[in-house]
C-alpha cells in the first residue's frame, strides 16, 4: 500500500485537527501527574522498629531494651530492621536479670524482624508500605515505595486503560476506553487501517478534511490496494514486540523513564 504520510499529506501537517488532538491528548495525560504525585502520600515509609509480640514474656525493662540502637543524624534511634534475638530476652527476663546492668547489651546476639514491624504514625496513620508491602518483605530502611511505583508506571504505559469492545460488524476488539478517549479522540486511521477497517479510517480522514476546511480527494485509498491488504494474513504481535527494534524499544523505555 501507498505511504500512509504521502495519502493524507493533502491534510497539511499543523491544522484544525492536528490541533484538537494534540491538545485533547495532552489534556488526557495531565492525571497521570497525579498519579505519579500520589505515591508520596500512598507510599511514604514511616520510621519503624522491629516488632516484639505481646505474648512473648518479657519484663518491661527488657521489652523497652528489646531494639538496639543505631546512629542517625547524631542521634541514637532504634534499628529499623533488627532486634536482640527474642529467646534470649526472655531468658535474662525469666532470671529476673536487669538490662545494661547484669547483661552487656552490646554482646547479645541479635535477628532480623521475624515478627514485622511496629510503625509510627506521626505522619501517616497507614500507607502500602505498612500495610501490604511489610507483611512479605523486609524494609532494611529504604525506599521500597520506589519499587512498588516502577512496575505501576510500567504497566500502565503498556495497557494505557485498554479495555475489551465489540463493534458492530467485526469481532472483540481492544481499544482505549475513557471519556476523552471515546468520546471525542477519534481512533487512528492507521491503527484501524492495520485492523481492516478501511471505512472508518477513510470517514475520519474526510472530518480531518472538512474540520480543516479541505477538499479531500473522492478516493482517498486505492480499492486495489485496499483488496490486497484485506488478503493479507494479519501478523501476531506480542509484548516483546516493543522492544523488537531500536527505535521503538527507546521510545518505550524513554515513555517510561518520563
Amino acid at each position: 500500500m501507498q505511504d500512509y504520510d504521502e495519502v493524507v499529506a493533502f491534510l497539511g501537517e499543523w491544522g484544525p485537527f492536528q490541533r484538537l488532538i494534540f491538545f485533547l491528548l495532552s489534556a488526557s495525560i495531565i492525571p497521570n501527574g497525579f498519579n505519579g504525585l500520589s505515591v508520596v502520600f500512598l507510599a511514604g515509609t514511616p520510621e519503624h522498629r522491629c516488632r516484639v509480640p505481646d505474648a512473648a514474656n518479657l519484663s518491661s525493662a527488657w521489652r523497652n531494651h528489646s531494639i538496639p540502637l543505631r546512629l542517625q543524624d547524631d542521634r541514637e534511634v532504634p534499628h529499623s530492621c533488627r532486634r536482640y534475638r527474642l529467646a534470649l530476652l526472655v531468658n535474662f527476663s525469666e532470671l529476673g536479670l536487669v538490662p545494661g546492668r547484669d547483661v552487656d547489651l552490646a554482646q547479645l546476639e541479635q535477628e532480623s524482624c521475624l515478627d514485622g514491624w511496629e510503625f509510627s504514625q506521626d505522619v501517616y496513620h497507614s500507607t502500602i508500605v505498612t500495610e501490604v508491602w511489610q507483611e512479605e518483605h523486609p524494609l532494611c530502611n529504604h525506599g521500597c515505595a520506589d519499587w512498588l511505583q516502577l512496575p505501576a508506571d510500567f504497566l500502565h504505559q503498556l495497557g494505557d486503560v485498554h479495555c475489551i469492545v465489540r463493534h458492530r460488524g467485526h469481532g472483540p476488539d481492544l481499544q482505549l476506553c475513557g471519556g476523552l478517549h471515546t468520546r471525542f479522540i477519534p481512533e487512528s486511521p492507521q491503527w484501524l487501517i492495520f485492523q481492516r477497517r478501511f471505512r472508518e479510517a477513510e470517514d475520519i480522514i474526510q472530518k480531518a478534511a472538512k474540520m480543516s476546511h479541505i477538499t479531500a480527494p473522492a478516493v482517498i485509498f486505492d480499492p486495489v490496494e485496499l483488496q490486497e491488504l484485506t488478503t493479507l494474513k494479519q501478523q501476531k504481535v506480542f509484548i516483546l514486540d516493543l522492544f523488537r527494534t531500536w527505535n521503538i524499544a527507546i521510545i518505550k523505555i524513554m515513555s517510561l523513564l518520563l
